[in-house]
């Protein structure tokens, strides 16, 4: 029995729509899932859980301890001890509590130096109320200049599997967030005293009476 022509075009129309739904289901979809299951958060805690925040970068180290004052609830520490600035320290905050991984890599433990960590130049350390620590060391930027390559607990994880070990992508921002100027991070403005009042002038003393001329 032969088909017709019109019965042929919708064979093939149903067999390419068929082979395109399968594609999307073994291809695509699968990877979207992974891409998505990839997006993870950095750290389990809170903003409002951080007590303490160390700064280790390019040999300098910044601190900062949070203090019970609402108008100035940072105070650097160290390298001087003044307010800090709260916008600054909001900002790196956030990206603790709420930043999500781009990607993970396995790699050999021996390979953390071609990602920029195996002596990262930065390394950022949270201490929390219960005194639990979280340490996040920031590596090289990858070939997009937009990611950057760090590594969350070093010190648990690379001790744990001596082999392998995870390196993560970040955005870029992370990197922004702690290259800073030392007086973007105080707020110095909170640190100065008012000036004293100028002293009132002294009062001019009174002229003298004029005398009266002699009589010829």
């Amino acid at each position: 029995m032969k088909l017709t022509r019109t019965t042929q075009i919708l064979l093939i129309l149903a067999l390419l729509f068929g082979l395109s739904v399968f594609s999307y289901e073994t291809l695509v979809a699968p990877k979207r899932e992974v891409s998505g299951q990839q997006q993870k958060q950095l750290f389990n805690f809170a903003e409002e859980e951080v007590k303490s925040i160390t700064i280790e970068k390019d040999g300098e180290t910044l601190k900062f301890a949070k203090t019970q004052d609402e108008i100035q609830p940072w105070q650097m520490k160290q390298p001087e001890e003044v307010p800090a600035k709260e916008a600054t320290i909001a900002f790196l905050l956030n990206l603790l509590t709420e930043g999500k991984s781009d990607r993970a890599i396995t790699t050999p433990i021996e390979q953390l130096n071609d990602y920029g960590l195996n002596q990262p130049t930065t390394k950022i350390e949270v201490t929390l109320d219960n005194q639990e620590t979280h340490e996040l060391v920031l590596g090289k930027l990858d070939f997009s200049g937009k990611l950057i390559y760090a590594q969350i607990d070093p010190k648990q994880v690379n001790t744990e599997n001596s082999e392998q070990v995870e390196v993560i992508l970040l955005p870029i921002n992370f990197q922004y967030a702690v290259e800073r100027e030392l007086a973007e991070w105080q707020d110095l403005g909170r640190d100065g005293e008012d000036g004293g009042d100028g002293g009132d002038g002294g009062d001019g003393g009174d002229g003298g009476d004029g005398r009266d001329g002699g009589d010829g």
